[in-house]
């Protein structure tokens, strides 16, 4: 990656006032899931302290938010004046559905307040990977076949022969409710039991998405003033590059028992370059707008296939910090390009 396309975003944000609307874990009070769920998908307080500070160092006056609705009411309520510099650095998904990170970017959209990441409508479709994949291999962009169980077959729609696939929630995010148990052959005996199983046991409706053996990737993508596709990161669980079949599931993703290493180390220059291209027509395709990250499972003869996510900050900066992008303060050299106006 180029690091010194960054070079002009190392300037303070020209804005007033940053109002910072997160989750936390211990600070968010009102809220749908288990305490477990919570653990999985908020901040922690010492990931949320490393963005105050940094927010501190840089000198910006800024108000800290952990629940959705209070930020709302202060806002109608005329505490925060949408008629000012403000911007609002969106970290939010409490709640529940494929809706719950498209509460704050629809709510500013109506007051015209500026803030991070993509608009209401991308981080809910972003959220729906049955309707991302058929988007995605409607449009040769190397979707993924999927099929969605909510107490039955959507459509009477069954899988069908024999197909290696994995039963995930149809909208959530961070691997929850993954387990290695989640992986089974369409062909198995059990493979409608098991489905149901899942569906009563997460209580949410699942997809069931065809299964990649290879290595997982990730690359994160930001608007600068042009589109900028960063390197792809690989993933490695218990020190194998080729996951084959090994997934992150949801307690890898809580411990972060997972590496991070550059995908190069394992393909030639123009396998990482058409990955990157990929990405970036993916994230134009979608509609996404400001920052996000495109999700992909690449066999080890270098076929690509997807899995969308537009994810957070905090997940992006722990991208950069595997990789020493930089010698600045990580979280400071994110967040100075991605606020800005």
């Amino acid at each position: 990656m180029n690091i010194s396309l960054f070079q002009d975003y190392l300037k303070p944000a020209n804005v007033k006032k940053i109002i910072l609307v997160a989750n936390v874990y211990g600070k968010t009070e009102h809220y749908i899931s288990s305490p477990e769920q919570l653990k999985i998908e908020f901040f922690n307080e010492r990931e949320m302290n490393e963005i105050k500070i940094s927010l501190r160092e840089e000198g910006y006056d800024f108000l800290a938010y952990y629940d959705e609705h209070e930020f709302i009411s202060d806002v109608e309520n005329h505490v925060v004046n949408p008629d000012e510099d403000i911007l609002v650095f969106n970290l939010a998904r409490n709640g529940y559905g494929v809706s719950k990170k498209s509460l704050i970017p629809t709510f500013c959209d109506y007051y015209k307040i500026k803030y991070t990441g993509s608009n209401g409508y991308t981080c809910s479709l972003a959220r729906n990977k049955h309707h991302v994949s058929n988007l995605l291999l409607q449009n040769n962009l190397h979707g993924l076949k999927t099929w969605v169980y909510e107490d039955g077959w959507q459509l009477g729609m069954v899988p069908d022969g024999c197909m290696e696939v994995i039963i995930k929630p149809l909208f959530e995010s961070a691997s929850k409710g993954i387990r290695p148990d989640c992986i089974i052959n369409t062909s198995s005996i059990n493979f409608e039991n098991k489905v149901r199983e899942k569906y009563l046991e997460l209580k949410s409706p699942l997809v069931v998405e065809q299964f990649i053996h290879g290595y997982e990737c990730k690359v994160p993508i930001f608007v600068l003033d042009n589109l900028s596709v960063c390197d792809p990161i690989g993933i490695s669980i218990n020190g194998n590059q080729n996951l084959d079949k090994m997934i992150i599931t949801q307690d890898l993703s809580y411990h972060y028992s997972y590496d991070n290493y550059a995908l190069s180390e394992c393909f030639s220059n123009s396998v990482i370059e058409e990955i990157k291209e990929y990405a970036g027509k993916v994230f134009e395709f979608l509609g996404m707008e400001n920052y996000g990250r495109i999700d992909c499972r690449v066999t080890p003869n270098s076929i690509l296939m997807t899995t969308l996510q537009c994810h957070t900050l905090h997940i992006i900066v722990k991208c950069f910090i595997c990789l020493e992008v930089t010698t600045f303060h990580k979280e400071n050299y994110l967040m100075l390009f991605l606020i800005r106006p």
